[in-house]
Formats: structure tokens, sequence, C-alpha cells
């Protein structure tokens, strides 16, 4: 599960080491000022944008070596990545207690039971 390993290393790499809920916090600030200031959202945008493309292009690769289902959406799959992600930041700006290591475990065993291409595809 390279391909699926790199996307949630990618993802969730550096929040375990970032100080306190400070960050987390200032993060869904910036959601609620996207909501009301456009030039906010584009700039938020523009940035999601590529992490998108990134890990979409990380599950077409997946796809291609037979990690990941055909069927699976690159895309969809991608946003599902960026939910978690930003699921993730909310809970730990309200509670700073939230072990991320825990929570990238959980996930990637959620993921690695949905995702092979074995599952989905019968190989």
């Amino acid at each position: 599960m390279a391909a699926l390993n790199r996307a949630v290393d990618l993802m969730f790499g550096g929040l375990a080491s970032l100080p306190g809920s400070a960050v987390m916090r200032f993060q869904v600030q910036l959601w609620g000022e996207g909501t009301t200031n456009p030039e906010v959202l584009e700039s938020m945008n523009a940035v999601k944008q590529s992490i998108l493309a990134y890990l979409s292009d990380i599950v077409r690769g997946g796809q291609d070596s037979g990690e990941f289902a055909l069927g699976a959406d690159p895309e969809n799959v991608a946003r599902v990545l960026m939910s978690s992600y930003d699921g993730l930041i909310l809970q730990k700006a309200l509670d700073n207690d939230i072990d991320v290591r825990s929570y990238v475990a959980a996930l990637r065993s959620v993921m690695y039971g949905y995702l092979p291409g074995q599952t989905h595809l019968g190989r």
C-alpha cells in the first residue's frame, strides 16, 4: 500500500509535531474567514486544488499498480483524505488531547479495508 501511505504521510505527516491547538484554531478561523472573504477563499481554494490534484495522482498511480480499486474515483478519494485531514484539524482545535498518530493509524485501518484493489476486483 505504498500509494496510500504516500498520500496519508503527505496529509498528516507534520501534524503530530505542531505546537498545540493554537495552530488548529487558526486554521478553523481561516476557514470561517474564507466563507465571507472572497480573496481568502480564492487563496485557500488554490492551495486545496493543488493538494487534491497531487493526491488524485497518487491514487491513479495506486490504481495502475493494483493497490487501489480501479472503480474508485481518484478525485473523490483525494477529497475523502482532505476531509479526514480537515476533520482532524477541527477536532484538535476543540480537543488538544487527540493523539494524531492514533488517529492516523485508525484512518489507515479504515482505508486499507476499503481501498485495496483485491477487495473490490477479486484479485
